[in-house]
């Protein structure tokens, strides 16, 4: 709810209420929320932004390969407010909170709940803050008169670095503004497509549209082609995707800010895929002239932290000092704006003045060409060539900095952020009185004097061993550890962004303790890394031990591995049957409970031998090679291990079985019958004989009757004349020593006279 909004609502409220704030909960609501809800009656509604105390650090993410680091980032973030969000869910849900919007990114939710609901919620345990959902308006640009085309690109050297070869191919520039017109020529060829390429968090539209036309000039001096006869985009050759913060009335909250900088990090949904853009252009500013607001400064650190280069608007509130934010926070890179006049480059006057309101640190940083820019204009549905305009402001200033940053990552993919942010600083064309201002920033930034800066061999790797031979190593063994030691001996900082074994054979040699990847060594520095080979089959091996730095002339630094293996064969042991035991390899190490495998040398022979379980026996053994099987008893088995062979021991486990009777019939009183078993293993001693009718137990016949031996028992049982005739009976036998074995007639059988 906007502030006009909050003073109609107070104009028609009968029975005003005001509300009283408690001290406990002073500390949790910002100054422009206290300042509101003693304004508001307990059912009075109010949007806002809740974030919670429990935060993801994210100092320790840094370094590595950048999929992986991205995808660490989002999942931390998202498992963090996942789990610390869903009591505070719930307490919304029961009170009946509209319009809840999680924001993982900063661990927050957006809200919009009667005042009472608020101020219960101030007094949740885990709740940092609550503050005003504000709405923003989108910036204007200033409409200018014809001038010489591509004045501004010339300015800042891009032509040259396309003559190059680097337009900014392979990379990613993204845009939180109006939209896109994505109908116009110079753009709809570059737009990355698909939808985890455009972001609408108000629903308005499912695919780029802009309704104002902000975006789309912003975007033509970014990524613009040729189509209206000269190129207008600093980057031809990147890609775009966009988030549309404003709505169609070109209004954003606070909240649909926090959400486009959400997609911006994980677009597609799944951070195992990086979709995420290299570069986010953010011509927009709060309207807080010379204030300093932190709104979004989680959501600066975690972009930046996942590798992605922030660029903003400095603001158009000059000649004073008026920086703006989130612009002139600490991971803010402000743009200032600059105009010819008469062949000089002077600083436009509505450009806005350091120093940072957050820090105190110059601001802007640099500047460049921000008035009468030709760029793409709306096509109002596809109508060309009229669809161009000339504009002016530091909306139009930043997009040319923003499209340096792709230029120079087709260039060098490996910067970081830093990387580009200094180059650009440190090669500006200094302006105004010498060194850096709070007018001119660092200068006017110079694409091509940026490439030269990063293409100087100032850093200098060297490493040792540059290479190594790991020599013969047996197939499955592991070789010692080496040790390679990487220094820098140039006189820049030298910036290692990855160390990875690459090659046909990279699997088979391992690195570990590695305390290079991710580290800037200063001139001098030195830092180490170890190897190990692990061949998994015979034969040579071979791989790279490839470092990527900032070294300008070895980027990678490739480092040849090399090894022998030596063939094994594998002897795997398996064991089988209804009883337990285990094999030992008596010459060597091998102890196999129910499986095991070793690796031999051709022609070495295992000597395996079976042990059975108290309760069990052994079987036998089977051998099997590609030749097929061969069975025997015998203990211990002799295996020469010619080839890959497998051994399965058997091991037959305690079972007693009835065998007679085993049928339906009759049988007579006073006469024998003989009652047969078999067994296997040693079940017990002695078994009991019981005669059944049904389940019931009618007579004992013999309570303790050998088992037999040779594997098979009998008992001869004279049939009592004075037992009951009858049908239904049956015989069981049972292990005295343990009843677990025992076994009973499968079919009943009649007793007559």
């Amino acid at each position: 709810m906007r502030r006009r909004d909050f003073i109609a609502l107070l104009v028609i409220s009968f029975l005003p209420v005001l509300f009283v704030v408690q001290p406990s909960q002073a500390a949790r609501l910002s100054s422009e929320l206290q300042s509101t809800l003693l304004s508001f009656r307990d059912q009075d509604e109010i949007s806002v932004i809740v974030t919670l105390s429990e935060k993801t650090d994210l100092r320790q993410m840094k370094g590595g390969d950048k999929k992986l680091l991205r995808s660490t980032i989002i999942k931390a973030l998202k498992e963090k407010a996942a789990f610390t969000q869903r009591p505070v869910k719930a307490f919304l849900e029961l009170r009946r909170a509209r319009k809840i919007k999680p924001l993982w990114l900063i661990n927050g939710i957006a809200i919009t709940a009667s005042a009472s609901v608020i101020q219960e919620l101030a007094n949740l345990p885990g709740v940092e803050e609550i503050r005003l959902d504000e709405t923003i308006q989108a910036p204007e640009v200033g409409l200018s008169i014809s001038t010489v085309p591509e004045w501004n690109l010339n300015t800042i050297r891009a032509p040259e670095l396309w003559n190059l070869g680097y337009t900014g191919e392979g990379v990613v520039i993204a845009t939180m503004d109006t939209g896109v017109d994505v109908d116009h020529p110079d753009l709809q060829a570059r737009w990355r497509g698909g939808t985890n390429s455009w972001y609408d968090p108000h629903g308005e539209h499912d695919s780029p549209y802009d309704a104002h036309g902000h975006g789309t000039q912003v975007m033509g001096v970014l990524v613009g082609g040729d189509a209206g006869g000269t190129t207008i985009g600093v980057a031809p050759g990147a890609q775009w995707i966009a988030v549309k913060i404003f709505n169609d009335q070109g209004e954003a909250s606070l909240s649909a800010i926090h959400q486009g900088f959400e997609w911006l990090l994980d677009p597609d949904g799944n951070p195992d895929t990086d979709d995420a853009p290299d570069v986010v252009n953010n011509s927009w500013g709060l309207d807080n002239i010379n204030g300093c607001s932190l709104e979004f400064q989680a959501d600066l650190q975690a972009l930046k932290a996942a590798g992605m280069a922030l660029v903003f608007a400095a603001g158009n509130s000059g000649p004073g000092a008026s920086s703006i934010s989130p612009a002139n926070n600490p991971e803010g890179f402000a743009i200032g704006s600059i105009v010819s006049v008469n062949q000089s480059l002077i600083i436009a006057s509505t450009s806005s003045r350091g120093p940072s309101a957050c820090d105190g640190r110059i601001y802007p940083e640099i500047v460049a060409p921000g008035e009468n820019i030709r760029t793409s204009d709306l096509t109002f549905g596809g109508v060309f060539p009229d669809s161009y305009a000339y504009v002016s402001g530091t909306s139009i200033a930043a997009p040319h900095v923003a499209g340096a940053m792709a230029v120079l990552l087709s260039a060098f993919p490996g910067l970081t952020v830093d990387d580009l942010e200094t180059a650009l600083k440190q090669s500006a064309f200094d302006l105004g009185g010498p060194g850096p201002d709070n007018s001119y920033g660092y200068g006017l930034l110079d694409a091509l004097a940026a490439y030269q800066l990063l293409l100087s061999p100032f850093p200098d790797i060297f490493a040792d061993p540059s290479s190594y031979n790991f020599g013969k190593i047996k197939e499955g063994s592991l070789s010692a550890p080496k040790t390679f030691t990487v220094m820098n001996e140039g006189t820049e900082d030298l910036s290692i962004f990855d160390i990875a074994v690459a090659g046909t054979h990279f699997t088979e040699f391992l690195k570990q303790k590695d305390q290079c990847s991710g580290q800037i060594l200063a001139p001098s520095q030195v830092c180490t890394l170890e190897i190990v080979f692990s061949p998994t089959s015979g034969g040579v091996k071979n791989a790279n031990l490839s470092v990527a730095t900032n070294d300008p002339d070895e980027n990678p630094l490739n480092i040849a591995l090399t090894g022998t293996g030596l063939e094994q064969y594998r002897l795997d042991v398996a064991i089988m049957g209804t009883g337990t035991g285990r094999v030992v390899n008596l010459l060597k190490t091998i102890d196999c409970g129910l499986d095991c495998s070793q690796l031999y040398s051709p022609g070495a022979v295992a000597i395996l031998k079976a042990f059975a379980d108290p309760e069990s026996r052994f079987g036998g053994w089977t051998v099997c090679s590609s030749l097929g099987c061969r069975t025997g008893v015998e203990t211990p088995r002799m295996v020469s291990m010619s080839m890959d062979k497998n051994v399965t021991a058997t091991f037959i486990g305690p079972s007693l079985t009835l065998t007679y009777p085993n049928g339906e019939g009759t049988w007579r009183k006073g006469v024998y019958k003989m009652i047969k078993w078999i067994f296997t293993g040693r079940p017990g001693p002695y078994i009991k004989i019981e005669l059944l009718q049904g389940d019931a137990v009618i007579r004992t016949i013999a309570k303790q009757v050998p088992i037999g031996s040779y594997g098979k028992g009998h008992f001869d049982w004279f049939i009592p004349k004075r037992l009951p005739g009858g049908a239904d009976y049956k015989i069981r036998i049972t292990s005295i020593r343990n009843d677990t074995y025992t076994d009973t007639s499968d079919t009943s059988f009649t007793i007559e006279e």
